[in-house]
C-alpha cells in the first residue's frame, strides 16, 4: 500500500472524516495486525500518531516521515520545539520520555520508512500518561508539562545540550492519575493556568507564577466519573473564559470563571464589565434545544418503530439480541504503595462484581467505594483461592480495587461485571482478565547500582533472543510481547526494583545467553523456579543448562538496606499505641493533664500518624515476611533445610534487633560451612 493516502471530507456531510492516514507500518499483518491508534499529537501540517509498540509521523497527510518503535510500550505523545524544527517526544510505560531526532533528516532506512533516534532518554518519578508542550506566552515550546500514572504532575525543560526538571508537584492526596491536560491563560495576567484532569473525576487548576519552583493549586472541582478530555476558550460568552470537559460517558462539562465553584479562585479578567449575553446568542441556544428535542423525538419513533416490528414477527423463532457493554478498565501497579489498583467504569449503572483468583491475594478497602462485599470460601478443586462477590449501589459507575498480591505465586485475577438491567430483560455480564505475574511487586527503573553486591543465575546453551523474552514475559510486567534490541548492540539488559524491599534485579540477555544478578536472593529463587518450569514445559524450542554463583555479602546487605524502613515502621506503630492510649487519659482526666512535651506532639500529630500507618497497609509485615523468606532461600540454595529454625526467627522478628538478626542468620542449621559477612 502506499505510505499515507488523503480523502477530503465532503462539505455537505460534517461528520465525515476530514482526512485518513494509512501507515506502511501499521498496514502490514505479519507486523501489528491488529494495531489501533490510541494516542496522537497535531501541530499545524505534523501529525504524531502511535499504537501501544510504534510510533508514526505524518506530514501533511501525503507524507510518512518516519517511524520508530521503542523497546516498552508507548503512553502518548508530544512534541518539543528547537531552532523552528519538531523533535517527537514520547512518554513510555518504561518511565522514560524518549525525545527522537528529526524526521526530515535523511538517516538511512530500517525497512519503515526513515530512521528514527533517540536523541535524549528523560527517567520521570512515575509512568507518564499524558504529554503537553508549555510554553510561557510568546515563547518557544521546549518545556514539556507531563502527568503520571501514580498523580504527579511535572514539567521538564529540554535543550540540546541539557535536560533540566522545573519542577515535579507530589500527590500527597493520593488522587488519580493525570489523563489530561490543558494550558490556558484564564485570568489574562499573562502566565499560563495548567488545569488536570484525573481519572477519578478530579479537576484540578494550577497557578504558576514567574520565579516560582512549584505551581500553585488554586481551584478544584470533582464528578462521579473520570476525565476523558480538557479544553480551555470563550465558550459560553465572550467575557469569560470557560474550562470545557469531556466524562468517560460522554457528557461535555463547562466550568467557567464567572458563576462556577472555580470562580472562587479563578477571577473574572479584570477591566473587563459583565455584558447582557447578546440576543443572536439567545436565539442560537433556542435553536439548539429545539434540535436535541426534534432528535429525541426522532429516536424514540425509531424505538417504537423496532418494538412493533418485533411484535408483529410471525414467526416463531425467539430473537435475543445480546446488549453489550462497554466498560473501561485499568489494571496498574501502584509503587509507592505496593499494590495494584484495579479500576472499572461503565457508561451504565453496574449491579455487582465478582472477583475470583487462583493465586492468593488480599482486597484492601477502598474509602470512595459504597460496595457491599461477601467473600466466599476457597474452592481447591476449581483452583479458587480468592472469591468475593461485590453488591452495587443504585447508580454506581465507577468502581476501585485494592489487591495486594503474594510475590512468587502465579495465577490470573478474572473479573465477572453486570450492569445493572430492567426488570423482565436478559442478565449480561462480561469478564475481565488480568495475569498475577511471579514477580508482580517489582517495577523496571533506570539504575546504575553496581556497587551493591549481586547473586548471579546464569543461563547458557540453544535459544534465539525471543525465545528467551518469551520465558521473562510470563515472569516480569511491563515487558512488550516482542524483544526490542538497542540498535548497535548484541544484548538487552533492564533493571527492575522491589517496591517493598528496594533491591534489585538485573537482567542481560542475547542469543544462547541470559544473565540474572540480584542482591536478594529470593528474588533469584523465584525466577529459578519458574523458568524451570518453562524449559521443562518447552524442550523443543530451548536446551538450558544453568550456573548458580550465591555472593553470601548479599544476606547482610539485604538486612540493612530494610532496617530503615523497618525501624519507622515500628516507631510509627509505638506512637499509634501511645496516642490512643494518651486520648483516653486526656479523656478522663481532662484537657491539660499531658504536660510532657514530647506526649504533646504526640497528640497534635495523633491523625496524621494514624493516617500514615493505615496507607502502609501493612507494611511491617511485609517486610518481615521478607526476612523469613530471605533466611529460607539462603540456606535451601545450600542444600540446607532450615525451616525447622523458623520459629525462633519469628521470636527474634517479635522483638526486632538487626545486630541479633544478623547473628541469627550466621548461624549454621545443619553444620554448613558458615558465610562470613
Amino acid at each position: 500500500p502506499p505510505p499515507c493516502s488523503h480523502s477530503p471530507s465532503p462539505p455537505q456531510s460534517p461528520s465525515s472524516p476530514s482526512f485518513s492516514a494509512t501507515s506502511a507500518l501499521l498496514s502490514c499483518p505479519p507486523l501489528f495486525p491488529f494495531a489501533t491508534v490510541h494516542c496522537r499529537y497535531v501541530y499545524q501540517h505534523d501529525l504524531f500518531a502511535a499504537t501501544d509498540g510504534y510510533f508514526n509521523h505524518f506530514y501533511n497527510c501525503q507524507e510518512e516521515r518516519g517511524s520508530f518503535a521503542p523497546p516498552h510500550e508507548i503512553n502518548d505523545v508530544s512534541y518539543i520545539s528547537m531552532d523552528g524544527i519538531l523533535y517527537p517526544v514520547l512518554g513510555c510505560e518504561d518511565r522514560l520520555l524518549r525525545v527522537l531526532g528529526d524526521s526530515t533528516a535523511d538517516d538511512g532506512g530500517d525497512g519503515f520508512g526513515n530512521a528514527k533516534e533517540t536523541v535524549f532518554e528523560v527517567e520521570l518519578p512515575g509512568k507518564p500518561r499524558c504529554l503537553l508542550p508549555f510554553n510561557e506566552l510568546g515563547q518557544p515550546r521546549k518545556e514539556l508539562l507531563y502527568g503520571t500514572r501514580d498523580g504527579r504532575l511535572g514539567l521538564t525543560a529540554i535543550s540540546r545540550t541539557k535536560i533540566r526538571q522545573r519542577f515535579c508537584h507530589p500527590n500527597e492526596k493520593k488522587k488519580g492519575s493525570i489523563d489530561t491536560l490543558a494550558v490556558y491563560d484564564l485570568d489574562e495576567d499573562g502566565l499560563l493556568e495548567i488545569v488536570v484532569g484525573r481519572s477519578d473525576g478530579k479537576v484540578d487548576v494550577f497557578r504558576t507564577e514567574r520565579g516560582s519552583t512549584q505551581p500553585t493549586l488554586c481551584a478544584q472541582h470533582e464528578f462521579s466519573e473520570s476525565i476523558s478530555s480538557v479544553s480551555c476558550g470563550k465558550v459560553g460568552s465572550e467575557q469569560h473564559h470557560d474550562i470545557m470537559l469531556a466524562t468517560y460517558s460522554g457528557r461535555i462539562i463547562s466550568l467557567n470563571t464567572d458563576n462556577d465553584p472555580l470562580s472562587q479562585s479563578l477571577p473574572s479578567p479584570s477591566g473587563k464589565k459583565k455584558k447582557e449575553i447578546a440576543g443572536d446568542s439567545v436565539q442560537r441556544m433556542e435553536a439548539l434545544r429545539k434540535e436535541i428535542a426534534a432528535l429525541e423525538a426522532e429516536v424514540n419513533a425509531k424505538k417504537k418503530e423496532c418494538a412493533d416490528e418485533l411484535t408483529k414477527e410471525s414467526s416463531a423463532v425467539e430473537y435475543i439480541a445480546e446488549p453489550y457493554v462497554e466498560f473501561h478498565d485499568d489494571f496498574s501497579f501502584q509503587e509507592g504503595d505496593a499494590n495494584y489498583l484495579l479500576v472499572i467504569e461503565s457508561q451504565v449503572a453496574l449491579d455487582f462484581i465478582l472477583l475470583r483468583s487462583d493465586t492468593t491475594m488480599d482486597i484492601l478497602d477502598v474509602e470512595k467505594n459504597t460496595l457491599l462485599p461477601s467473600q466466599c470460601a476457597p474452592d481447591h478443586e476449581n483452583k479458587t483461592l480468592v472469591s468475593y462477590t461485590f453488591r452495587c449501589q443504585a447508580n454506581t459507575r465507577r468502581v476501585e480495587f485494592k489487591l495486594r498480591p503474594i510475590e512468587g505465586q502465579e495465577g490470573n485475577l478474572s473479573v465477572l461485571v453486570s450492569p445493572s438491567a430492567p426488570l423482565n430483560k436478559m442478565k449480561v455480564a462480561r469478564e475481565l482478565t488480568y495475569p498475577i505475574k511471579p514477580l508482580c511487586l517489582h517495577s523496571i527503573v533506570h539504575v546504575d547500582e553496581s556497587d551493591r553486591p549481586f547473586s548471579t543465575l546464569k543461563y547458557a546453551g540453544k535459544a534465539t533472543i525471543g525465545v528467551i523474552h518469551r520465558m521473562l514475559y510470563s515472569c516480569l510486567a511491563g515487558l512488550n510481547d516482542k524483544p526490542r534490541k538497542p540498535k548497535d548492540a548484541d544484548s538487552i539488559c533492564m533493571v527492575y526494583r522491589s517496591a517493598i524491599t528496594r533491591t534489585i534485579v538485573r537482567i542481560t540477555y542475547k542469543e544462547n545467553e541470559l544473565l540474572l544478578e540480584s542482591d536478594n536472593i529470593s528474588t533469584l529463587s523465584i525466577l529459578k523456579e519458574y523458568l524451570y518450569k518453562i524449559i521443562q514445559k518447552d524442550r523443543m524450542q530451548m536446551q538450558f543448562s544453568h550456573s548458580l554463583n550465591i555472593d553470601a555479602k548479599t544476606v547482610p546487605w539485604m538486612l540493612n538496606l530494610i532496617n530503615e524502613r523497618i525501624c519507622h515502621q515500628i516507631a510509627l506503630q509505638q506512637k499509634l499505641h501511645l496516642w490512643q492510649a494518651l486520648k483516653e487519659v486526656e479523656l478522663s482526666e481532662g484537657p491539660g493533664s499531658i504536660t510532657s512535651p514530647e506526649y504533646k506532639e504526640i497528640m497534635e500529630n495523633g491523625e496524621e500518624i494514624r493516617k500514615e500507618t493505615e496507607a502502609a497497609n501493612s507494611l511491617l509485615e511485609r517486610l518481615f515476611g521478607t526476612i523469613t523468606d530471605l533466611y529460607i532461600d539462603f540456606y535451601r540454595m545450600k542444600g540446607v533445610d532450615s525451616k525447622k529454625h523458623i520459629n525462633g526467627l519469628l521470636q527474634l522478628l517479635d522483638n526486632y534487633n538487626l545486630e541479633t538478626l544478623l547473628e541469627f542468620f550466621q548461624k549454621d542449621p545443619e553444620n554448613a560451612s558458615l558465610w562470613t559477612a
